[in-house]
């Protein structure tokens, strides 16, 4: 004999049955909660990745060989790292790295093209064209030194004081009879004169050791006597 009646039994079937889907709809929600989580986490995480890659390569792209030249073209005209800097939005330090390392590659690698060791050959070729363009014999160069004004580095006293009242390093440079740089000395003191960057420099002492590999002996005597003008 059942301990329930049929009344009593379709209730408990109707409450079991309530019971079930209850579980079936928690579990699926929770299934359904999870994967939403999971997705809206994912989703986010991806978002900010992209957006910090596009932050980053935004912010890293390198600046062009050509901005570089022309950054490094600009300081030459006499416009400071920071007037550089404004003209071309760049930061003070990126403008002052960019002009050192371009000028650095440009003479590491066009030096030795550009300007090369001067031969045997050579020294004559400038000699004949100074004799009949210029009229003027045994002469292998036209010397004379330039001063660029510069602010005067720290702690330096009068090393860069000239005798024009103002800081400056000298650029000495040879030219051959169609006005081309033969040899050129760059950077000596402001306050020391032509004659004595002459005597310092590469070209004067090769010249007093006599390895310039100059033409002839009569040519070279001449190069001892009067050989350089002072313009």
């Amino acid at each position: 004999m059942s301990l329930f009646n049929q009344e009593e039994l379709a209730m408990i079937a109707i409450a079991l049955d309530e019971e079930e889907a209850d579980d079936q709809e928690d579990h699926q929600q929770a299934i359904k909660r999870i994967w939403v989580c999971e997705l809206i986490y994912f989703s986010l995480a991806t978002t900010k990745a992209t957006r910090w890659f596009e932050k980053k390569r935004y912010w890293r792209q390198s600046i062009s060989p050509m901005e570089r030249l022309a950054v490094t073209l600009r300081f030459p005209t006499g416009d400071s790292f920071k007037t550089i800097a404004f003209s071309y939005r760049m930061g003070f330090s990126t403008v002052q790295e960019i002009v050192t390392k371009t000028c650095k590659c440009i003479v590491d690698t066009m030096m030795s093209e550009m300007l090369p060791r001067p031969t045997y050959e050579t020294w004559k070729s400038i000699a004949d064209d100074f004799n009949t363009l210029w009229n003027f014999p045994n002469r292998i160069g036209a010397l004379d030194g330039k001063h660029f004004n510069i602010q005067s580095p720290p702690n330096s006293g009068s090393l860069y004081f000239n005798y024009k009242k103002t800081f400056s390093v000298v650029l000495m440079a040879l030219v051959d009879a169609n006005y081309n740089f033969t040899i050129v000395n760059v950077g000596s003191y402001g306050k020391n004169s032509d004659g004595g960057i002459f005597a310092n420099s590469n070209l004067g002492k090769e010249l007093q050791r006599k390895n310039l590999s100059l033409p002839e002996v009569s040519i070279y005597q001449a190069v001892q006597q009067q050989l350089f003008m002072f313009l």
